[in-house]
């Protein structure tokens, strides 16, 4: 269980980095909408939120890849021949989009390791699950209370005049039924369940309001049912509960609280057709509920003195008419979440994990081998390749598409010696992805430039494609986790079909990461081929060494 402690501590370092990030973001587009509506202000911390849930999460699964990440395109050229040697799961070829991104440097993480002993790592990840465990508890206690407020004894149905009002302004609202009201001293105005809404309000101010100040209070709750507040502010506590001891949490529940109670006087404004007249009711309901009454601390409730903002939500009322038009509010808002998204998702690439010493001493072995190896070698860049073909078989469109990709290319080959077989053996791909698993390629280069730091060549490659074969039959041996069924269903080719290498290539990931969720991580899988060139099919074996699962 010691992957499990290194998880939680990476989860929980990358976390403390991220969510500031993400919180400094959102501060910074919270000020470029600060003319905009409230409503999109919610939108935007929302977001921010969830992004700070999620992203620390995301990050993990660059940690997860180190096989991917440090993968050679030619361990793909294990599916060329028939071969009788052990291959390793992680030495199959993972020719997904993921490693694709990663090997064309589009997504590839920067992760920096450090040294986390694994008792010091248990600790974290023990102290790390009582929170949680906490905070769930705390969860249930705090929807334990709601529910207790309007199942009190004391909690009577409210007037009949309450009742007509209530309904009234529901219609306004567009809401398909009016929620139960109920009259309970000691709270402030408060809206709780997400079904059937009930409203909550003093039996004291029933008693004594004016009119104003009573329909007042009624359609800032019943904003809040409109806009479905309750099942979003507890949608945002489970998603920020693995993150929600983080300060940075703190201040974006804040906001979030703050932005949903502007949204919703605008929206109660809006529907009594006069800010100023809403406004001054506020401050009066305020100042005569505010010294009677006890807050919700449990977050799950809505209420309308759920902020201590007075002052700024009178001015939001007063300054209705300084805000930015809808389209402009809504592309802005959408301008801002896009743009916090897209540089929260860039930063996900840097990650720091925890590491054993083991761990660290052979990653720094490696790199100062890699690192002796590399030095004073140019890099090696392709500026033009064409293809002859013998015989047409594959659309232009694709040949072009697989050139650019090729003239891409940032690093080639591990020597300048190695680097021409690469691009050999990629366009030997590129045709056995079409099912000519026979194909002939001959590759010749032409230095264009020469510098210290690169070298750069074009290159001709004439194509013999051969006889495009088909999958005749997918044979199994040695599982028995899973039946013979189950495994052909994690190929994605089926008798009949053109023998693609990327199809079985994604096949035989698929098979070993559906063993590793078994607990069967060392399962060693053996690819055979088997031609029968008369018919033009291919014999596919799969020899399958399961080991013992991990306990």
């Amino acid at each position: 269980m010691e992957w499990i402690s290194r998880m939680v501590v990476t989860f929980l370092i990358d976390s403390m980095v991220q969510v500031v990030v993400i919180a400094g973001l959102a501060l910074v587009c919270s000020w470029a909408l600060r003319r905009a509506a409230a409503r999109y202000q919610h939108v935007l911390w929302v977001a921010a939120l969830l992004l700070s849930s999620l992203l620390p999460v995301w990050s993990l699964k660059s940690a997860n890849f180190p096989a991917v990440r440090g993968e050679n395109y030619h361990n793909t050229s294990a599916l060329n021949q028939s071969r009788t040697g052990e291959v390793k799961a992680n030495d199959s070829a993972a020719s997904g989009t993921w490693a694709r991104l990663l090997e064309f440097h589009i997504l590839e993480p920067h992760i920096k390791e450090i040294s986390v002993p694994s008792a010091v790592a248990a600790g974290f990840a023990l102290c790390y699950a009582v929170f949680l465990i906490y905070r769930i508890l705390g969860l249930a206690f705090a929807w334990r209370r709601v529910r207790n407020l309007y199942d009190a004894p004391s909690a009577q149905p409210a007037s009949e005049l309450v009742r007509t009002l209530v309904t009234e302004r529901a219609l306004k609202f567009h809401l398909k039924c009016a929620p139960r009201v109920y009259a309970l001293d000691g709270i402030g105005p408060l809206t709780v369940g997400s079904r059937q809404p009930v409203l909550l309000m003093p039996a004291t101010f029933l008693e004594a309001a004016s009119r104003t100040d009573l329909d007042s209070a009624v359609c800032h709750e019943l904003a809040h049912i409109a806009r479905r507040d309750f099942q979003s502010n507890l949608i945002c506590e489970f998603v920020s509960l693995a993150v929600s001891f983080h300060p940075a949490v703190w201040l974006m529940k804040s906001r979030v609280s703050q932005a949903r109670e502007l949204a919703c006087d605008d929206l109660a404004a809006e529907k009594m057709r006069s800010p100023t007249l809403y406004a001054g009711a506020l401050i009066h309901m305020a100042q005569s509920l505010l010294a009677n009454t006890k807050g919700m601390s449990s977050g799950l409730a809505h209420g309308l003195f759920d902020t201590d903002h007075m002052e700024r939500r009178v001015r939001n009322l007063l300054d209705h008419g300084k805000r930015l038009g809808r389209g402009w509010g809504r592309g802005l808002t959408w301008a801002a979440v896009g743009s916090m998204a897209g540089i929260a998702m860039a930063a996900s690439a840097f990650s720091i994990q925890a590491a054993s010493e083991a761990t660290l001493r052979a990653s720094s072995v490696g790199q100062g081998a890699q690192a002796k190896e590399d030095l004073g070698q140019p890099r090696i860049r392709v500026s033009q390749i064409t293809f002859a073909e013998t015989t047409k078989t594959i659309d232009e469109a694709e040949i072009r598409k697989f050139a650019k990709e090729i003239e891409g290319l940032k690093k080639l080959g591990e020597s300048p010696e190695s680097w021409l077989d690469e691009v050999e053996e990629r366009t030997k791909a590129l045709w056995q992805n079409h099912g000519y698993f026979k194909v002939k390629v001959e590759v010749r280069s032409k230095l264009e430039s020469s510098s210290a730091g690169e070298q750069v060549f074009s290159v001709a490659a004439r194509v013999d494609p051969g006889a495009q074969y088909k999958l005749k039959e997918l044979v199994f041996t040695g599982g028995t986790v899973f039946t013979t069924a189950e495994l052909r269903a994690m190929f994605p080719i089926v008798p009949g079909d053109i023998f693609s290498r990327e199809m079985v290539a994604r096949g035989l990931e698929k098979l070993r990461s559906n063993y590793g969720a078994r607990g069967y991580k060392d399962s060693v899988f053996v690819p055979d081929t088997d031609y029968d060139d008369s018919n033009r099919t291919v014999t596919l074996k799969v020899g399958i060494e399961e080991g013992r699962p991990l306990e």
